[in-house]
């Protein structure tokens, strides 16, 4: 009762209230002014190096004195003093932690944490750098030493997409690297293990049954493939540097720095670095620790791989290990108790975001190479001490003597720093293209519903294959060979949309952003890069041709016939009918009198069974589906025989409508357990509306006998 009484006139009624309440932990018995200027000298420390408790518990007491008067607050003893020092330093820490795991927990925030939200594969790359805890011997010199590893990781997934061992120091140029390895994984080696190969994503491995393919060697990439959106990157001269930055822009990546010390932003590669450390490094000889304290006596000596050794080793463990192991941090918060692996998370992203487009243009890698720009001598170009010569350099060692400006003679060469025995450059000469000859186009005009563009893709496929066969996948320089090229119009489409649409096809990295002047460049420099002979424009007759855009686009059409060397084939309906071969007399005309007159028009009718030449069409026709249509109960005979006569009542004759009605048919025979067509099946199917409207004039026509779908021959079989 007396020290409730002494409590109560001492501090009021928050005397009465129990020490226990007052706080928690070992510091119940502490006054609360020193509690608090205790506190207040801790943080002063969060950027100062570590302090003694002597030290902080002498601080402590002067601030005290000097603050509220000599001996006002009481003084711990030495023991009591200690005791609560360290439970403040739970709350502060200070002395038992390194100092740059000190700042880390100062610098949290005090509110509720926030995070970039990957949702999908590519859509945050991570890159950063850090000293490997391991010694490595550089195959130059014979002596150990520092390396550095360099890697790319898609924050989604957390798979490695991109790795790089450098010695010493890690320069702009081997960061690109790493960042092409996003886009381009390396091949899995034939010493891995099969698991080891990243499965194509969309094909499933269970339907391979060829004998080559099961037991033959092990192919595939060590990764995935990605097209990065952003990328995160530190504060880094590397990351910065305008070799990067440039390479991001033209790619049409944004680059988003981490903020300055905070480690966090880029966790999860942070998080793979120490599982590195851990699971792998440590078991290596020449392994040195994270730090001086846990250095051996003498890690140099024990130092045994090269530079290309290590990063072998580490590109194998992450393939065979990293990429199949569950992590705690891969979480569905639909299923967060499920398990995820790099790879199954993959695989779930492509499940949510669908199928990942990668740029395939085949000089892709010298947007990531370094650019030096030399001037070609009469012995060749001199980069770095080095001497390049050869027969591309043939015609242009004259300009060194010649009057030319120096800025026009200087040329870009691309150096690469993995193989320093050769440079590439970039020139090529649009004359030898015959890009001067005009070259006429084919205009393929038809109703709906005959299958034009199914005819043009079986016609461009089969000149595919011929090229290829006849002159190689590759072109002379190296580009991958596209013969062939088709885009699609719409009701809006402009000039700068239509170049667009074919820098789309070639999966060209600038088709993002550019001017119509820009794109039209691009789309030139991809049709000569990979020798594109012809351009198919599919559904030409969603183009408003008296417009703007459709004027523009008919004068680019111009234009592709003088400049690109390529023939231009046109598919679309009534193009006849809305201008596109009159001459005309206003301006609109004749601008669309150009394309008349260059463009062979060639048209395309429904099966016509009123001919025997037209029922053997018909017929062969059928037993063409016939031998591609799979069901259980199906015989020969089933379509091209019994149901010549209703299938052609009920398509009118076009091809469309046929494969709408057979399709439609086997879905609904193996739904129901069926596994046949018959004309019971087939009534329940429905068709496109103009075949259901002819339907009953030419059903009642074959059923008379005044029209017969099958050829003379046939039906003296028949009967």
């Amino acid at each position: 009762m007396e020290r409730w009484a002494r409590a109560f006139v001492e501090s009021g009624e928050a005397g009465l209230v129990p020490k226990r309440a007052q706080a928690e932990g070992g510091l119940s018995h502490a006054d609360p002014r020193w509690v608090e200027v205790a506190e207040e000298v801790l943080g002063e420390y969060e950027e100062e190096s570590r302090p003694s408790i002597k030290l902080v518990l002498e601080r402590v007491g002067a601030r005290l004195e000097e603050r509220f008067g000599p001996k006002v607050v009481p003084l711990p003893k030495r023991t009591a003093g200690y005791r609560w020092m360290h439970e403040l330093d739970r709350r502060h820490p200070t002395f038992r932690l390194s100092t740059k795991r000190n700042r880390d927990i100062a610098a949290r925030p005090a509110g509720v944490y926030g995070k970039l939200r990957p949702t999908r594969p590519g859509e945050y790359v991570l890159m950063d750098t850090t000293r490997l805890d391991v010694f490595a011997f550089d195959p130059v010199t014979l002596k150990w030493v520092q390396a550095e590893l360099t890697v790319a990781m898609d924050w989604y997934t957390r798979c490695i997409t991109g790795i790089r061992v450098t010695p010493v120091s890690t320069k702009a140029v081997d960061a690109a690297a790493v960042l092409f390895q996003t886009y381009r994984p390396r091949p899995v080696p034939g010493t891995w293990p099969k698991e080891a190969a990243w499965p194509d994503h969309g094909i499933p491995r269970g339907v391979l049954v060829e004998a080559e393919a099961v037991h033959g060697p092990v192919t595939g990439a060590v990764g995935p493939a990605l097209a990065p959106e952003t990328v995160i990157v530190d504060h880094g001269k590397i990351y910065l540097s305008a070799h990067l930055t440039s390479v991001c822009r033209r790619l049409g990546m944004s680059i988003q720095p981490a903020r300055l010390r905070t480690g966090r932003d880029k966790a999860p590669v942070e998080r793979f670095f120490r599982t590195v450390r851990e699971d792998l490094l440590q078991v290596l000889p020449g392994y040195k620790g994270p730090d001086v304290h846990s250095r051996g006596l003498n890690p140099e000596k024990d130092a045994f791989f090269f530079l290309h050794e290590l990063e072998a080793i580490i590109r194998e463990w992450v393939a065979c290990v990293y990429h199949r192991r569950p992590q705690s941090g891969l979480v569905d918060p639909h299923l967060p108790s499920v398990d995820l692996s790099p790879a199954a998370m993959f695989e779930h992203g492509l499940a949510r975001a669908g199928y990942i487009e990668v740029p395939r243009d085949p000089d892709l890698a010298y947007e990531f190479l370094d650019v030096t720009m030399r001037t070609v001598q009469h012995y060749g170009v001199e980069i770095k001490g080095r001497r390049y010569d050869g027969p591309g350099l043939d015609g242009l060692r004259d300009m060194a003597g010649s009057e030319i400006s120096l800025s026009q003679r200087r040329l870009e060469f691309f150096a690469d720093l993995d193989d320093v025995t050769r440079v590439y450059w970039d020139i090529f000469d649009s004359n030898d293209q015959d890009g001067d000859k005009v070259k006429g186009g084919i205009a393929l005009d038809a109703f709906p519903g005959l299958g034009k563009t199914t005819a043009v893709l079986a016609f461009a496929r089969k000149l595919h294959r011929r090229i290829i066969k006849e002159e190689g996948k590759y072109t002379d320089d190296g580009h991958e060979r596209w013969p062939v090229c088709r885009v699609g119009l719409t009701s809006n489409t402009g000039m700068r949309d239509f170049n667009r649409a074919i820098l789309e096809y070639f999966s060209h990295p600038g088709r993002h952003r550019g001017t119509t002047a820009e794109f039209g460049y691009r789309a030139l420099d991809s049709v000569l890069s990979a020798e594109t002979k012809l351009l198919i424009v599919d559904d030409l007759h969603f183009l408003k041709w008296r417009n703007k855009s459709g004027i523009e686009v008919s004068n680019h059409f111009k234009y592709i016939a003088n400049e690109f060397p390529v023939t231009l084939l046109m598919v679309g309906v009534g193009l006849e009918n809305r201008g596109l071969f009159s001459e005309g007399a206003s301006y609109e005309d004749a601008v669309l009198a150009h394309t008349g007159r260059r463009t062979t028009r060639l048209g395309m009718e429904p099966f016509d069974i009123k001919t025997e030449k037209g029922r053997r069409g018909w017929r062969d026709t059928l037993l063409g589906i016939e031998e591609r249509v799979v069901l259980s109960d199906g015989h020969p005979g089933m379509i091209a025989d019994e149901l010549s006569d209703y299938l052609f009542a009920r398509s009118t004759g076009h091809i469309g409508s046929l494969m709408t009605l057979v399709n439609r048919g086997c879905q609904r025979a193996v739904r129901t357990g069926v596994e046949r067509l018959d004309t019971q099946l087939l009534d329940r199917v429905k068709n496109d509306a103009a075949s259901e409207r002819a339907r009953r004039e030419w059903q009642d026509a074959l059923e008379a006998g005044r029209l017969v779908s099958r050829p003379g021959q046939q039906r003296k079989k028949a009967s």
